[in-house]
C-alpha cells in the first residue's frame, strides 16, 4: 500500500470512530431526558420494574361520601399512559338507589384540578357493594387526592 491510501484509511477509521463516540453520547442523553420526564413526583407513586405507576398517596386511599354512598378501597394505577381508577361504593340507604353518572376530579398537591372523569355507578341494592371504574390517558404522578359527586 502507497503511504497516500494509508493516510485515506487512517481517516475514514477516524471518522466513523468519532461517530460512533458521538452517537452513544447523544443516545445517552437522550434516554437520560426521556427517564427524567416521565418519573414525576415520587412521593405519590411507586413504580414498578415494568413501568407500571400506582397510587400511594394517602388521600386517594381516605373514604369519601358520595350522597349517603361510601366510597373505599380506591386505586389508581397507569400502564402505558393510561391511568385507571377504581373504587368500591357501598349503599348504606336504606334502600336501593339507581344508577347515576358521576364526576370525579383528580387533584394535585395544592388542591388544583388535574383532570375530570366521568364514571357510571349501576344500581346498587340496600347494603350492596359495587366497583367503579373510570380511565383517563394522564399521568398519575401528580394526582395526590380526587372527589366524586353525581353529574
Amino acid at each position: 500500500m502507497k503511504k497516500k491510501e494509508k493516510i485515506v484509511i487512517f481517516i475514514l477509521i477516524l471518522i466513523t470512530a468519532i461517530l460512533i463516540v458521538v452517537n452513544i453520547i447523544v443516545k445517552n442523553r437522550n434516554s437520560e431526558e426521556n427517564l427524567g420526564a416521565t418519573s414525576g413526583n415520587t412521593d405519590l407513586v411507586q413504580i414498578s420494574e415494568d413501568g407500571t405507576k400506582t397510587s400511594i398517596s394517602s388521600e386517594i386511599a381516605k373514604k369519601k361520601q358520595l350522597d349517603n354512598l361510601e366510597v373505599t378501597d380506591t386505586k389508581i394505577v397507569e400502564r402505558n399512559g393510561l391511568a385507571t381508577m377504581i373504587a368500591n361504593v357501598t349503599n348504606n340507604t336504606g334502600s336501593e338507589v339507581k344508577e347515576f353518572p358521576v364526576k370525579i376530579k383528580l387533584l394535585n398537591q395544592k388542591g388544583e384540578v388535574i383532570q375530570e372523569i366521568g364514571a357510571y355507578v349501576g344500581t346498587i341494592q340496600q347494603g350492596e357493594t359495587r366497583q367503579i371504574s373510570a380511565s383517563a390517558n394522564i399521568d398519575i404522578s401528580e394526582i395526590n387526592d380526587f372527589t366524586i359527586s353525581r353529574k
